[in-house]
């Protein structure tokens, strides 16, 4: 998610609210989502809800080919059986409960 930064009026890209989990607590979209469609952990924790949930279903990230290592996984996304061939630069098409708009 992107936001605009006050202080250099420009767009940043989302940093987790680390002011918020380096206190402990959850980013804020996540604990304002009212339906738990965002869920927020430690990956490295096998034991976490987060890391569980990527382990036992079929997930997909964002721009894969781009080599950037992204962190935000999609549950139930199209393209999510990385054998399912697509063309390269395509992107995921990820449904919201609003309009269920491409999103790109």
């Amino acid at each position: 998610m992107r936001f605009v930064n006050e202080d250099t009026g420009t767009a940043d890209k989302c940093d987790f609210c680390i002011h918020r989990v380096s206190q402990g607590l959850q980013p804020a979209c996540v604990e304002a989502c009212p339906s738990r469609a965002r869920i927020f952990g430690d990956l490295n924790d096998p034991e976490s809800e987060v890391s569980k949930l990527i382990a036992e279903n079929p997930v997909t990230v964002l721009r894969p080919e781009k080599g950037t290592g992204p962190n935000v996984y999609y549950i139930g996304a199209d393209h999510t059986d990385e054998k399912d061939p697509r063309p390269d630069g395509m992107y995921v098409d990820v449904k919201t409960n609003r309009r269920h708009l491409e999103r790109r």
